[in-house]
């Protein structure tokens, strides 16, 4: 970030990041006003006015005001097995992770899976996820792993 305008703080609601709150940026500082913490936020501006563009990486920011990054080391991997939903406990799951050099969620590929477990050994550590049955993306938030949990974030309405 080398510029100064109007910056938009955003939350992922309902499957994209929607803008929640607008601020300001002057050089590399961008400054938001009377917003709540514990949740996960990613800073964009719309240079012509149209789709947003990432500026940061997607951060967690709780109520101490501890900002935590996500930026996925895919150096380092680590194994999860993640449960399916009870309603959905056949269908294929897909987990994602938040790839900070494309700006967007990237698949990956699960090792096993059964009727109410889905497997995987190459989650890159710090990152962003998102585990989505694909074709019923519903109540489906992104999350990240800490130590052997699944930590979630509600939605910002």
């Amino acid at each position: 970030m080398h510029a100064s305008g109007r910056v938009y703080l955003c939350a992922y609601n309902y499957y994209r990041w929607e803008p929640i709150a607008m601020g300001c940026r002057t050089d590399t500082v961008c400054q938001f006003h009377r917003v709540g913490c514990d949740n996960i936020f990613i800073v964009a501006d719309s240079p012509s006015g149209g789709r947003l563009r990432f500026l940061t990486a997607p951060f967690h920011a709780d109520a101490s005001g501890h900002v935590r990054k996500f930026i996925p080391r895919t150096d380092q991997t680590r194994a999860f097995t993640f449960p399916k939903r009870k309603r959905l406990l056949k269908r294929p799951y897909t987990l994602h992770y938040w790839d900070a050099e494309s700006a967007s969620f990237s698949p990956l590929e699960y090792d096993s899976t059964a009727d109410s477990t889905q497997s995987y050994t190459n989650i890159p550590e710090n990152a962003l996820l998102w585990f989505t049955v694909p074709d019923r993306i519903v109540n489906q938030r992104v999350f990240y792993l800490e130590n052997d949990s699944v930590i979630t974030m509600d939605l910002i309405r």
